[in-house]
Parts: structure tokens; C-alpha cells; sequence
């Protein structure tokens, strides 16, 4: 438990460092979900 509270505390530092980079990786995995779930719902009908 302690190892994960250190990693999500580094996690979070680095998205505070570094917003832009943050925001566009953010955005690609947000973009890459929803594009697979759409596929999965074509499919389906």
C-alpha cells in the first residue's frame, strides 16, 4: 500500500511539471476507449 500511495504522489507531481504533455496523454487514451467502444457497439448491432 505505502509503494502505491509513493508511485500516485509521483504520478500526480509529474502531471503538475508537466500539464501539456499531461493533457495530450490524457486526451490519446481518452480518444483510444472511446474509439474502441464505438467499434464494439457497431459490431453488436
Amino acid at each position: 500500500m505505502n509503494k502505491l500511495l509513493i508511485y500516485l504522489r509521483q504520478a500526480l507531481h509529474m502531471m503538475k511539471e508537466e500539464k501539456l504533455f499531461s493533457g495530450i496523454y490524457i486526451a490519446g487514451t481518452a480518444l483510444a476507449i472511446a474509439f474502441t467502444m464505438v467499434i464494439a457497439v457497431v459490431r453488436c448491432m
